[in-house]
């Protein structure tokens, strides 16, 4: 269930329902014989990556969260 909030099918990666095997085989394929796809999602995972869950981006979340708790909000 986690892996849908950090991979955006078609953006950053591709998806397929749980037991899906025969969507996920078709999946597979296409990134085998698509080397411009694998590229594309790579950079975009890449990308996403470091700007969602960078170290600095994640303290910056905590620091928010607790100056709204302290807030009382």
């Amino acid at each position: 269930p986690g892996t849908a909030e950090l991979v955006r099918d078609e953006q950053t990666g591709l998806l397929t329902p749980l037991g899906d095997t025969d969507g996920l085989r078709a999946r597979l394929e296409r990134l085998l014989n698509d080397p411009e796809l694998r590229r594309r999602l790579g950079e975009a995972g890449r990308r996403r990556a470091r700007e969602e869950f960078s170290e600095e981006r994640s303290w910056d979340r905590w620091e928010a969260l607790l100056a709204e708790v302290a807030s009382g909000g």
